[in-house]
Order: C-alpha cells, then structure tokens, then sequence
C-alpha cells in the first residue's frame, strides 16, 4: 500500500541534502575567490655607493729621505696606480689600493739608482712592485684620517697605519707623511741592514691630487 508518510519524509530528506550541497558549493565558491594573503618582503637598500676618484699624476708625488753616510738625500717614484674608493661620510664602504713599480725610484745618483734593483734591496725582477691595500679607515679632527692597511714589498707583508689629512674642493687632495723602518720588508739586506751606510729608516712625502670620476 503507498505511504504518504515514508515519502514525505524522504523528500524531506533529499531536500535538506540539497541545501546542504547548495551551501557547501557556495562556501567552496566563496573560498576560491579570496585572494591568497602573500608575505611581501622590502626589497634590501642598495649598498652605498662612494665617489671613485681618478689621480692627477702631475699634481701628485710619493717621495723618500733617508740618509747616506749621515748626509741626507731625497728620492721618488715618479710613477703610481691608484684605485681610490672614498667618502668621507661613508667610510665603512671606502677603499684603496695603490701600486707602486719601485725599479723606476730617482734616489738622486747614478749609483744609487743602479743599485736599488738589485737582489740585496728591492729585488725587481722577482718583486716589481710595492702594493699598499686598506679598507679600514678612521676619521679624526681638521680633516685628519687614519688608513690601517697593508704595505708588501719584496714579497713582505706587513701592516702599516697611514695618517693622513685630505681636503675636497674642486679636487681632492690628500698629503701625509710618515716614517717607516725599510728592514722591516727586507730592503737592504746584509751588510746594509745597518744604519751605518744607510739608515734604516725612510720618510715618505704622499701627495696625491685626484678629481671624481663618477
């Protein structure tokens, strides 16, 4: 016998399926149209950038003193490459590196001249240039500055602090003088690694005249 009952209830039935279908479909839809929430990360700062500096080979020198016998001469190296990174208010990201061929040293006689290549001083052929590095660079007062670097010769390397003052107009100009003991790189071996014919320690003249390329 049909049973209104029983069919009433199924139909009932299969339309809250419905529904719930209905509404599970409509969730499903509602979630596939948010937008997908992604991290977005700052791009990092670029790093700093500092003046490079171009030298003006006639406003610039790298000179010597020292003493022969007690009698004081003066010598150069006429020649020079630098590779200068610098700003005075960055100097974290500043550097410089400075390479010197010492066969080409004036030191003021023919003999001294012929003499400094060879082995027992700067040992030229094996050892063409003296090379000073740094990246470490302090600040003082009255435009002073601190260059603790590296200075190799002759295959020696060895740190050297270079104190020196500079000032930025139309060119920048840097001067410093310091003393160094040339023993110490093993320049002037034996018998001359004694101040009795020539002394031990040397005074250099820096000047170096650049303007900014870029």
């Amino acid at each position: 016998m049909f049973k209104p009952k029983i069919l009433c209830v199924s139909l009932s039935a299969l339309a809250l399926l419905a529904c719930g279908a209905a509404e599970t479909d409509a969730k499903a839809s509602e979630t596939a149209q948010e937008p997908t929430l992604q991290t977005v990360t700052a791009d990092e700062p670029a790093a700093s950038s500092v003046s490079q500096w171009a030298v003006i080979e006639e406003k610039s020198h790298i000179k010597f003193t020292a003493k022969q016998e007690g009698q004081a001469f003066t010598g150069e190296f006429p020649a020079f490459t630098a590779d200068i990174r610098f700003d005075p208010a960055n100097l974290e990201a500043s550097s410089v590196k400075v390479e010197i061929p010492i066969g080409k040293a004036d030191a003021g006689s023919k003999d001294r001249n012929n003499t400094l290549p060879e082995k027992v001083w700067f040992s030229v052929k094996k050892y063409p240039l003296a090379i000073f590095e740094s990246s470490n660079f302090e600040k003082g007062d009255n435009n002073q500055f601190l260059a603790k670097g590296t200075l190799t010769m002759k295959g020696v390397s060895k740190p050297l602090s270079l104190p020196f003052t500079l000032n930025i107009e139309d060119t920048a100009v840097m001067k410093s003088e310091l003393t160094i003991n040339r023993t110490e790189w093993t320049i002037g071996e034996a018998p001359w690694d004694t101040d009795e014919w020539i002394s031990r320690d040397i005074t250099l003249d820096i000047q170096v005249t650049a303007r900014e390329a870029r």
